[in-house]
Formats: structure tokens, sequence, C-alpha cells
């Protein structure tokens, strides 16, 4: 998930947009806002990598082949903050065991 800081709202909010006609159907306009949005040129979908599973503290379920996203506020995603410190840009290495 991409999260941008809104100027406005001073909250940390996914990126969006509209559908331009020209746009390959709804993942195509997500991937090309979000790429106008969030100034990242070579961004690309998602990927399963462990960073993605210990990144949120519960996993989202999918159902009949979609996610199920939870109601609570955030879309009820929690995110693990000791995990967010780890990976960030700049952080220091973790020693190697």
């Amino acid at each position: 998930m991409l999260l941008g800081l809104h100027a406005k709202a001073k909250l940390w909010l996914q990126m969006g947009g509209h559908i331009d006609a020209d746009d390959a159907g709804i993942a195509g306009a997500a991937l090309r806002e979000s790429v106008e949005e969030s100034g990242i040129p070579d961004l690309t979908f998602f990927a399963e990598t462990p960073i993605n599973r210990l990144l949120t503290r519960e996993r989202m379920p999918v159902v009949d082949g979609f996610v199920d996203v939870p109601g609570k506020p955030g879309l009820g995603i929690e995110l693990d903050p000791e995990i967010l410190a780890r990976y960030a840009i700049g952080a220091k290495p973790l020693p190697v065991a």
C-alpha cells in the first residue's frame, strides 16, 4: 500500500484520482495516479515479500478472490512500528547474528 501525506488534511492516505479514457483499466489508472502523486517513476504493483508479511500485524483475508477489507479506521490495517523503523529509508542496518 502506498500512502502519501495529504497536504491539507495532514493525514497519511492512499493515492487516489480518476480514470482517464486511455488508461488500461482500473489497475492502469491506479498505477498512473500513484506515479503522478508520489513522484516515484518506477512504481510497480504489489508483490508478496517477507517485509510485506512482517509489516502488517494482521493479514487481510481473501474471500472469493477479493480482499475482504476491514471496516475499521484506516481500513483496519495496523502497521508494526518496529518493522517500519527497521526498514525505513536511512535506517541503520541490523547487526548480523
